[in-house]
């Protein structure tokens, strides 16, 4: 899913369900759902790897990886 994508959907959620506006969010920790936890984290940028691993886009090493993805936890 497209960061647009995901945005657009959050706002419609919020305007069928706005008591929302004041709930926890929370994520699956396993495609199962096995674990919830906490969001504790605002969204950052960074370049998701085939291996499946994020490298955050912060000053020391932002030219050297390609910015593809969003992370939102």
């Amino acid at each position: 899913m497209k960061f647009k994508k995901y945005i657009q959907e959050l706002i419609k959620y919020t305007k069928e369900h706005p008591e929302s506006m004041k709930m926890d969010v929370i994520f699956g920790g396993d495609d199962e759902g096995n674990s919830f936890h906490f969001v504790n984290y605002t969204p950052s940028m960074g370049e998701y790897t085939e291996d499946g691993i994020f490298l955050t886009a912060n000053i020391e090493y932002v030219e050297e990886i390609e910015v593809n993805a969003v992370c939102i936890n």
